[in-house]
C-alpha cells in the first residue's frame, strides 16, 4: 500500500473538522461505547485504579482519549503524525504538564537499528493504545514493533478499530429482508487489502480526503503475533443508540445488536 500523499497534510486538513466532531470529551460512541470499554480492558472498575498508570495514547488526534485518562491519574503521552491537532490537544489543555504530546509519524518512531526516536522512553509504559485509528495507518508493522518497545514486559496494547469484518467502506451495507422480516449486512470485499479514499465530511464539496487501509482479520493478528505480542482478550462493541419505533424498527434493532461496529484487541507484550 502505498502511501502518495504525506498522511500528515490529510490530517491537517481536517483538523478542523474532526476537532468539532470530537471536541473536548469525545463523541457520543467515545463516551458511551469506545472508552468505557477501553477504561475497564486496563483495569479502572475503581475510581482509583488506575492512579500512577502509564499510558501512550498513539495516533491521539486532538488528546481527548489523553485528556481523560489524566484526569483519572494516568500519566499520559500522546502522538500524532498532525502538528495541527498536536497543536488542538496542547490549547485544550493549556498550561498542565500531563498529559504531554509528540509531534510525529507513528510509523516511524524506530530508527534504522531499531531504537526509539523523539527522545520515547524505552520499556516503560503500562498500556500502549490506539483508538479508531489504526485503519488510516500504513505500514502497520512498524507501528505495532515501535509500540512493543514502549511498553514494559507484560504491559499491554489495546486496538479499538471499525470492526474489519462488517464495516468496509464502499464494500458492506444493509439491505432488507422482508419477506424474512430482518434486515441484513451485505459485503463484497474482504480478503483484498484495499486503500480506499474517504471523504471526511460529505457536505462539503471540497472536502479533504482520508485513507482506510481496508485489512482482514488475520492481518492484525499475524501483525501483533510478529511483533511480540499475545492476544489476551477481544471484544465487539454494539451501538448503543435505540431505533425510533417504525415499520422496519424491530429489524433494524435485531440487525444492531447482531453487527458489531466495532473490534477490541487487548494483547499483552511477551517478548521483545
Amino acid at each position: 500500500m502505498k502511501k502518495v500523499i504525506d498522511d500528515s497534510f490529510r490530517w491537517n486538513k481536517v483538523a478542523n473538522w474532526y476537532d468539532a466532531l470530537v471536541g473536548e470529551e469525545g463523541s457520543e460512541f467515545h463516551r458511551f461505547v469506545i472508552f468505557p470499554n477501553l477504561i475497564d480492558l486496563m483495569g479502572g472498575k475503581k475510581e482509583h485504579d488506575l492512579e500512577g498508570k502509564k499510558v501512550v495514547d498513539i495516533a491521539c488526534g486532538q488528546g481527548v482519549l489523553c485528556r481523560l485518562l489524566a484526569s483519572l491519574g494516568c500519566e499520559t503521552l500522546g502522538i500524532d503524525i498532525s502538528p495541527t491537532l498536536i497543536r488542538m490537544a496542547k490549547k485544550r489543555s493549556p498550561g498542565v504538564t500531563n498529559p504531554t504530546y509528540v509531534t510525529a509519524d507513528c510509523t516511524k518512531l524506530l530508527s534504522n537499528n531499531g531504537n526509539l526516536k523523539f527522545d520515547l522512553k524505552e520499556n516503560y509504559y503500562d498500556y500502549a493504545t490506539i483508538v479508531l485509528s489504526i485503519q488510516n495507518i500504513s505500514p502497520m508493522a512498524p507501528l505495532l514493533k515501535a509500540s512493543n518497545k514502549l511498553l514494559k514486559k507484560g504491559g499491554s496494547l489495546i486496538i479499538t478499530m471499525m470492526h474489519p469484518c462488517f464495516r468496509i467502506p464502499q464494500y458492506a451495507d444493509w439491505q432488507f429482508n422482508d419477506k424474512e422480516k430482518r434486515q441484513e449486512r451485505v459485503i463484497w470485499k474482504y480478503l483484498e487489502n484495499t486503500e480506499i479514499k474517504i471523504k471526511q465530511n460529505p457536505s462539503e464539496n471540497e472536502s479533504a480526503e482520508t485513507i482506510h487501509y481496508h485489512r482482514p482479520l488475520k492481518s492484525y493478528i499475524n501483525a501483533l503475533a510478529n511483533a511480540g505480542f499475545m492476544i489476551s482478550k477481544v471484544d465487539e462493541l454494539i451501538t448503543y443508540k435505540q431505533e425510533q419505533k417504525g415499520v422496519r424498527s424491530e429489524m433494524i434493532m435485531q440487525a444492531k445488536k447482531e453487527f458489531p461496529m466495532f473490534l477490541v484487541i487487548k494483547a499483552t507484550k511477551v517478548a521483545d
